[in-house]
């Protein structure tokens, strides 16, 4: 789906550093000062959460309404030859005829929006969910839904991990039906050492103890073991 993968991408567009990898490779000169820049994050936003009250359940505030409305009225559908950024987008995308944002950006979310929008309602919640796992830190300010966050987080049973702050969970998006709900190798770890940590507070510490143990006694075995020959010519 091509508005997961762009929402998954625009996660790193919240610094100038991402969005100068994402402009790598585009034909044209584009310039995104920070006036533009903050619009973009700001209609990012937008996108995630048209996806979050889909996914939750839940209305859109009325203002998230009226800048959907306006923002589909200005579309003009259209088909053409690659926008330069390395993404498959489909023959015909969306572009608005005024007050468009640079491209690749205006092409990239005005169609995925235009993708998602074209959905049954509900339709994405049974295939499209966010990663179940964690991070440390505060989440992306462009992913963070934060009257919905805990909602989000109760799905993935980890609503009791993120509540002080220290984690937040990871805002990419994943394609799965069914079986795991993890990004990758490494959030599925890092979800099991948070739960582990939360539900028993002392198990890596035992854990280690146990190697410390295991490690002496082998090396105290083979200390033992060199002293037990004695060479006689």
């Amino acid at each position: 789906m091509l508005w997961v993968e762009v929402l998954n991408r625009a996660l790193d567009w919240s610094d100038l550093a991402g969005v100068r990898r994402e402009l790598r490779g585009h034909a044209a000169a584009v310039v995104l000062d920070e006036r533009t820049h903050a619009r973009l994050l700001r209609e990012v936003a937008l996108v995630r959460r048209c996806f979050a009250a889909d996914y939750l359940h839940v209305e859109l505030p009325a203002a998230d309404v009226r800048a959907l409305s306006q923002w589909v009225a200005a579309v003009t559908l259209r088909s053409g030859a690659a926008s330069g950024a390395d993404v498959v987008l489909p023959e015909v995308r969306g572009r608005r005829t005024r007050d468009a944002l640079p491209d690749p950006f205006e092409t990239l979310l005005t169609t995925a929006l235009i993708e998602m929008k074209m959905q049954q309602p509900g339709a994405a919640a049974t295939v499209v969910h966010r990663c179940h796992g964690v991070l440390r830190g505060g989440a992306p300010a462009v992913a963070d839904v934060p009257d919905w966050s805990q909602r989000f987080a109760q799905i993935a049973g980890i609503d009791a991990i993120v509540r002080d702050g220290v984690f937040h969970q990871c805002p990419r998006l994943i394609v799965s039906a069914r079986g795991s709900r993890y990004c990758s190798k490494s959030c599925s770890n890092a979800s099991f050492v948070a739960r582990k940590a939360q539900s028993e507070p002392r198990y890596f510490a035992r854990k280690q103890e146990r190697y410390r143990r295991r490690r002496d006694g082998t090396r105290k075995s083979i200390e033992s073991d060199r002293g037990a020959f004695v060479y006689m010519d």
